[in-house]
């Protein structure tokens, strides 16, 4: 039987804790339970049974957004587009989506994004997609008032 790693869970319940909260403070008409959902979702194809190898990682959000698609799930676009800023799908859970992913470490702990992003730069690279990907996705978190650098502070 696979599973997912230690390190994945906690990240995903981490994710999913940010997004429910975000959305029962920021947005009066968001169910936060469907924001946990797919908070907690988000990673799901780090471990697609016919999908696992090196590039399983990489291709995560693309793996589990197809799974969850399959399996009839409404928000599976969310899913599918996390971390790829490149794709230009937008959404208001794909923001707060992306911006739980950058706010929780791989313990499941409230990180502040520019340390995430210093992280991603460090074990990446500055040139490595990682980081491109991640620094584009914090300039459009920031663009649509998602995030406030100001107030970075877990």
């Amino acid at each position: 039987m696979l599973q997912l790693p230690e390190s994945v869970l906690k990240h995903s319940v981490g994710v999913a804790e940010f997004m429910a909260e975000y959305a029962e403070n920021h947005l009066p008409n968001a169910d936060p339970d469907e924001y946990y959902i797919v908070g907690l979702l988000h990673d799901i194809g780090k471990i697609h049974p016919n999908k696992v190898g090196k590039n399983n990682y990489k291709n995560h959000a693309r793996i589990g957004g197809e799974l969850l698609k399959d399996l009839g799930f409404v928000k599976y676009k969310d899913i599918f587009h996390h971390g790829h800023p490149e794709d230009g799908y937008f959404s208001q859970m794909w923001l707060v989506l992306n911006y739980a992913d950058l706010s929780v470490d791989h313990n499941g702990k409230r990180v502040p994004v520019m340390n995430r992003l210093r992280n991603i730069k460090e074990r990446y690279g500055e040139d490595s997609e990682e980081f491109i990907h991640a620094s584009e996705m914090f300039k459009i978190l920031t663009d649509n008032g998602i995030f406030d650098v100001g107030k970075d502070i877990v």
